[in-house]
């Protein structure tokens, strides 16, 4: 069996003030972990967690963090899935009511992973984020300890304030998947990913802002061994919509 590949499932912002955003419509695999994260502002605090649904799946939260707590509040959250039988249709991020003044997201799958436990339990083997309290940099580093396996693989998504600061770079060791922005200046995203072992998931830039990331080593499924093959994803920039 090949090491875990990745499939850009769908990306995207929205600068409509909302309790709720949908992406567009998935089709996630069967037996594939899907990862999805969004990064919302809110102009007060306290702000309510985020739940997912759609797509016929069971989404469990992996990490959640507010990389921004002064004055206007911001905040990053990843969510797992994974089933035999998925369904199709939009995902659906929900603040319980409360709304928010932007959204980014992204969603992505890995196929050939560790199906055991519940909803892509077996799949995530570690997780880890930076910074670990909000606060202002030109980096985001993401450590990981030693991993499991040789044949798994290293998947992140990093987001700062001010998305005019174009010149956010993602790790030259790993490949890009999706860059978002969001018109009102709010915030920028980046998720990347490499098919091999990563122990710091890195991003960068040139101004000191307010930011958060985190990174995941993903379980390859049994009986790998045999020749990987790399499929590097189409890299999509979007401007503002």
């Amino acid at each position: 069996m090949p090491k875990p590949n990745v499939t850009d499932l769908d990306s995207g912002s929205s600068d409509t003030d909302g309790t709720s955003v949908a992406t567009n419509s998935v089709s996630p695999t069967a037996n594939s972990l899907v990862l999805a994260s969004v990064a919302v502002q809110k102009d007060a605090t306290p702000q309510n967690t985020p739940t997912l649904s759609g797509a016929g799946m069971t989404w469990v939260q992996v990490r959640d963090f507010f990389y921004d707590d002064a004055g206007s509040v911001k905040r990053l959250t990843m969510f797992r899935a994974l089933d035999a039988s998925p369904g199709s249709g939009v995902l659906t991020f929900d603040f319980a009511g409360q709304t928010q003044a932007s959204f980014l997201w992204t969603v992505v799958e890995f196929d050939n992973v560790d199906t055991g436990g519940a909803d892509g339990a077996d799949a995530i083997v570690q997780d880890a984020q930076d910074p670990a309290s909000p606060g202002g940099d030109t980096v985001i580093d993401v450590t990981l300890a030693a991993f499991a396996d040789i044949d798994n693989v290293t998947y992140g998504v990093g987001v700062k304030e001010i998305n005019a600061d174009a010149d956010m770079v993602g790790d030259s060791n790993m490949t890009d998947i999706n860059e978002e922005a969001d018109g009102e200046n709010d915030q920028r995203l980046i998720d990347q990913w490499v098919q091999a072992e990563e122990n710091t998931v890195s991003w960068s830039w040139g101004t000191s802002r307010r930011r958060g990331g985190f990174a995941v080593e993903i379980q390859a499924g049994a009986g790998n061994g045999g020749v990987n093959v790399f499929v590097p994803p189409i890299r999509r920039r979007r401007g503002f919509r």
